[in-house]
């Protein structure tokens, strides 16, 4: 009988740690993505889906761009150089495109 309890006991205590650990990556997982968010431009946030994969292909395209991160960092790029007049045409249409859609929303 002794031995039932502790058994069971045992089972509680493991499951008291894996609620925590749960808890735990709920919490850190919000909060990641709530910095995401407040670091992300609200033009992207805003895109239409369509819009994002339109940008995302032509950057993809043009800067042999491997993954999303790189894309992000391409818009970030492109609106830095449009904002001190160093942007190519192209370039400027990106970021004109993105401005108006973020505007549109």
């Amino acid at each position: 009988m002794n031995n039932i309890q502790k058994k069971s006991m045992i089972e509680i205590t493991e499951d008291n740690i894996n609620n925590a650990k749960q808890n735990i990556i709920m919490e850190q997982g919000l909060a990641l993505e709530k910095l995401l968010i407040t670091k992300i431009p609200k033009e992207i946030i805003n895109m239409p889906y369509s819009k994002y994969l339109e940008l995302k292909y032509e950057a993809l395209s043009d800067r042999s761009v491997t993954n999303m991160e790189d894309t992000l960092y391409h818009f970030d790029k492109i609106r830095d150089r449009v904002r001190s007049g160093r942007a190519t045409t192209e370039e400027e249409k990106i970021y004109k495109s993105i401005k108006l859609f973020g505007k549109s929303k």
